[in-house]
């Protein structure tokens, strides 16, 4: 994302912010960002801003498995339209989301 956008200059990444937040009993790691309005075109040549946050869960185990798994929502809309981006709509997919044992 970075190398083919931001460092080609297609669009600018803002309000970039990362931590650590607990979804149902999960700990994930996150980062949450924006493409405001005009650093981005779409195929149309219209402007679009665009929110998303990606989210990294290291199950218990991650050490011997080394399995991972990554939850991304990422909401674009015009930004004459007062859609504001609802990012907690992933949450109960992240809180409902187990892990099947194979062995």
């Amino acid at each position: 994302m970075v190398q083919l956008g931001v460092f080609q200059k297609r669009y600018q990444l803002k309000n970039i912010e990362h931590g650590v937040v607990g979804i149902g009993g999960k700990t994930l790691y996150y980062m949450r960002y924006q493409a405001p309005s005009g650093s981005w075109v779409g195929l149309e040549g219209a402007s679009i801003a665009q929110h998303a946050v990606l989210y990294l869960y290291f199950p218990p185990g991650f050490a011997s498995t080394l399995h991972f798994y990554v939850f991304h929502i990422h909401e674009a809309y015009a930004p004459a339209t007062a859609a504001h981006a609802n990012l907690a709509r992933i949450n109960p997919v992240i809180a409902s989301f187990r892990i099947r044992d194979h062995q």
